[in-house]
């Protein structure tokens, strides 16, 4: 009864050793990612109080266009900004890339800091904490990573 107990115990060790395996040469091909935010203040925050010219509308609808399409291939974490319209108010894009090169191709490239009509401030970010959309909550320092 022990051996086949023993045998049962190095039978299971195996197949998650083996699953475990499986799941780090998979992982192999992917490109580590990092983490990053970029802040966004208007150029003219007038706009912010008496509202937006056509072309500024035109350059607002690219960069949310932009960020919902990064959105849909994993890139962009989420985006937003804050419901204030004095001068302290701004934006912000988390999202993940594969150096800090390429996450400033992906600010360079947002049509609201490329066209002008935002300036964006990039900053190496972690998230250390998110909740779900169903209401639990998440740590990413803990056994519970995305």
């Amino acid at each position: 009864m022990r051996l086949s107990g023993c045998l049962l115990y190095t039978g299971l060790a195996l197949a998650v050793a083996r699953e475990c395996s499986a799941e780090a040469a998979q992982k192999e091909g992917q490109p580590d990612t990092k983490e990053y935010l970029y802040q966004l203040k208007v150029t003219r925050p007038a706009m912010l109080v008496s509202g937006l010219t056509p072309e500024e509308k035109e350059i607002l609808s690219q960069h949310i266009a932009y960020l919902d399409k990064l959105g849909r291939n994993g890139t962009v974490i989420l985006y937003g900004r804050t419901q204030n319209s004095d001068e302290s108010a701004f934006g912000m894009v988390i999202f993940t890339a594969t150096s800090d090169e390429d996450a400033q191709r992906v600010m360079a490239s947002d049509p609201g800091v490329n066209r002008g009509l935002m300036v964006g401030k990039l900053y190496p970010y972690k998230i250390a904490f998110i909740r779900s959309s169903r209401g639990t909550t998440s740590s990413t320092t803990g056994p519970a990573q995305r």
